[in-house]
């Protein structure tokens, strides 16, 4: 017997290198997001990520992810090149409440700033405060907080931030008036010794002197001379502190006319007169007669009143042209009105004699009335 046998020879391939299962990819990034916030895990590229709920967040393919409602939510990233995935937990944190404004004061001249009392702070951990404008920012913690400084005559928004870096919704509106204006004051500027003027505002704050020995001053701005000098009166109102200045003069009285000649009454001119003199050489003056209350306006250092009434005593005051009185002048008299002469001697004659008749001198001329014959 025989047999064909045909040999074939076989050569060997390279070697076919087969690699484990790949890992899984490997997830970073933040594990908690702010409700309204957003927040970045990784990877930001190489495959698709998705949420397993879209409405407590969202996630973009580049890892970014928004906070929409607060939960616990699994994003899951797959990757593009072998179909591996991961997956992470992510916690949506909800934002602060919002604070409370319990209170706004707004700027006085004591205290130039807004001051805003905020109640409704995070009572767990360290909080920040935000105001806008102007980026003031304030540390703390604790429910309760005061701001002592906000600019006036400005609108500012506020928010918090807790200690998870979450924002609170802003409270706006928050107005800040302007700084209240100074008191406007009127009234005289001039008040003699010993009289009194009325300035205003006459309620609604304070009045004080700087120097009471020269003026005083009420708390209803009744001003009071007392010494002839300035002084400066300050005003203060009592809502805001806001005060200002008014300048008085307190003027001089002047000098008492001094009593110079005295004219007694006559048969002739029955009323009395006196020179006046030591009157104000500048401005206007009015003499005021006591008793009879009766006024002489005129000008220069002397005049002379007439047409007094006899049998009185007179007293006389100088008004300056500030209205200032001065004390009165000395007493003046005026006499009664002379009576008539007596006449004595003989009441008859003897045709072709002589008889006299007392008085016999001190006339100025003798009159012959009449002559009866017999």
């Amino acid at each position: 017997d025989w047999y064909y046998r045909h040999v074939v020879n076989y050569s060997p391939s390279a070697n076919v290198v087969v690699l484990p299962i790949p890992n899984n990819p490997v997830i970073g990034g933040d594990s908690l997001v702010c409700e309204g916030g957003t927040a970045q895990v990784t990877p930001a590229s190489g495959g698709v990520w998705s949420t397993q709920n879209s409405n407590i967040a969202q996630i973009q393919n580049n890892g970014i992810i928004n906070g929409i409602s607060p939960d616990t939510v699994m994003v899951t990233f797959i990757r593009n090149i072998d179909g591996c995935q991961s997956e992470k937990n992510i916690i949506v944190q909800p934002r602060p409440n919002l604070p409370v404004i319990n209170n706004i004061v707004q700027p006085t001249c004591i205290h130039p700033f807004g001051i805003v009392e905020i109640n409704g702070l995070p009572v767990s951990g360290d909080w920040i405060i935000t105001v806008q404008p102007g980026n003031m920012v304030f540390n703390g913690n604790g429910s309760n907080f005061t701001i002592h400084s906000l600019p006036p005559n400005n609108t500012f928004s506020i928010f918090v931030t807790d200690h998870f870096g979450c924002f609170s919704l802003p409270i706006n509106q928050i107005l800040i008036s302007d700084i209240p204006s100074d008191p406007v004051l009127s009234g005289d500027t001039l008040v003699c010794i010993g009289s009194a003027v009325q300035l205003s505002p006459m309620s609604g704050g304070q009045w004080v002197s700087n120097n009471t020995s020269v003026a005083t001053v009420s708390s209803t701005g009744m001003v009071t001379g007392i010494a002839a000098s300035g002084v400066v009166l300050t005003y203060t109102r009592d809502n805001d502190g806001c005060s200002s200045d008014f300048l008085i003069t307190v003027l001089p009285l002047p000098l008492s006319p001094s009593v110079s000649t005295i004219t007694q009454p006559t048969c002739i001119v029955p009323t009395g007169s006196v020179l006046l003199t030591n009157l104000p050489s500048n401005g206007d003056w009015n003499i005021i007669r006591l008793p009879g209350n009766v006024i002489y306006s005129g000008n220069g250092t002397e005049f002379l009143v007439t047409d007094l009434p006899p049998n009185a005593t007179y007293t006389f005051f100088l008004q300056n042209q500030y209205n200032c009185l001065s004390a009165a002048s000395a007493n003046v008299v005026i006499n009664v009105i002379p009576s008539d002469p007596v006449i004595s001697g003989s009441f008859s004659a003897c045709e072709g004699t002589v008889t006299n008749v007392f008085p016999s001198s001190g006339a100025v001329s003798y009159t012959h009335l009449d002559v009866y014959k017999r």
